[in-house]
């Protein structure tokens, strides 16, 4: 089913509201809490409209959808979980892509509004006395779409065993001759190491470049998942499994571990690893949503993506330059040079 949660005092939609544990409806500014949503679920009462699930092929990965709401047709692919309307605007939650394999364990809710993402764009450090105007126009910054993105968090504990030659050298002197002796010890040591909640994008839309960037996240934020938190957001499901993923995050794992390690042996001047092995005890990836900020600048033909981490306020990407500012800004201190080196030459004729 396709589920828009309604709100039970005027009839308008409710949205998650960034920040706390309610929707609100932005109509009367109704509140209701996240819990009471989901207890009138659980007591069979309706919190809202649904709509039939339709998933006739409509060409080009497109699925044939409708809103519950206005009877629109939804713009939605295999992977959409959470949507708008385009005609009545309305959240839209497709129940079936939030459950089984696909039901997050956890969700890092948004923690600050559209309005404030807006000004955090606007005034973030990337941008500069030489960005567009056109960057901070109402009509750019309505481009800012909230959207959770689906990651795997993995987990690894596990023993580092390092083989190597610990090297310490000594030097003594008999009369004028001074003699170097170098002592060779084996080496063996045996850590313990475990790293909790390492992240991985798995969604194909999201360049990883990007998200490294904006970490890290507070996962002691994490919430139980439930679907109310997705309403006024999009969202949709993994493209890569947890076990696609796996390797490339344990190759970086290992590496951190076996540095970690190197780290201990500290006893020698120098030291030659020639072994190691990473035996893991445990292993375990959680799959949850987290929240990204996307703004989507086009300028001269050409789109520059932007990102920003929906609870740090990080950002990340590319804002071009104006040519127009560039041009205007030189001819500004070509003018102001020439002015002052004309009135320098009058003083000292």
């Amino acid at each position: 089913m396709i589920r828009i949660y309604k709100c039970p005092s005027c009839g308008g939609v409710l949205h998650y509201r960034p920040g706390t544990d309610e929707m609100i409806c932005p109509n009367c500014k109704n509140t209701m809490a996240i819990s009471a949503v989901d207890q009138r679920s659980a007591d069979g009462k309706t919190t809202g409209l649904s709509g039939k699930e339709l998933f006739d092929n409509a060409g080009n990965g497109a699925e044939n959808m409708v809103c519950p709401a206005c009877g629109g047709p939804l713009k939605t692919d295999e992977h959409t979980a959470a949507t708008f309307c385009p005609y009545c605007k309305s959240p839209a939650l497709i129940d079936s892509r939030f459950a089984g394999q696909y039901r997050p364990s956890r969700v890092l809710p948004f923690q600050f509004d559209k309005k404030e993402a807006q000004n955090k764009f606007k005034t973030w450090k990337g941008t500069g006395l030489l960005t567009p105007g056109k960057f901070k126009s109402a009509a750019t910054m309505d481009k800012v779409q909230g959207v959770y993105v689906p990651y795997w968090l993995y987990s690894y504990t596990g023993n580092v065993a390092l083989q190597g030659e610990g090297l310490n050298t000594r030097v003594t002197r008999h009369g004028d001759d001074e003699i170097i002796e170098t002592d060779h010890y084996d080496v063996n040591r045996v850590v313990q190491e475990a790293f909790e909640n390492v992240p991985a994008d798995a969604s194909e839309k999201f360049p990883d470049e990007n998200m490294h960037v904006l970490e890290p996240f507070d996962f002691t934020k994490l919430v139980n998942f439930t679907m109310p938190y997705m309403a006024g957001f999009t969202a949709d499901t993994y493209d890569y499994t947890a076990a696609d993923l796996n390797e490339k995050v344990r190759s970086l794992v290992e590496q951190e571990m076996i540095s970690d390690a190197r780290g201990t042996i500290t006893e020698y001047e120098t030291v030659n690893l020639t072994g190691s092995q990473v035996n893991y005890t445990d292993q375990r990836a959680e799959y949850v949503f987290l929240p990204i900020w996307t703004l989507v600048f086009e300028y001269m033909g050409k789109k520059y993506p932007l990102y920003m981490n929906g609870e740090t306020g990080e950002i990340d990407g590319v804002v071009p330059y104006s040519k127009l500012k560039a041009l205007v800004i030189f001819g500004i201190a070509f003018v102001v040079f020439f002015l002052i080196a004309l009135l320098l030459g009058r003083v000292f004729s």
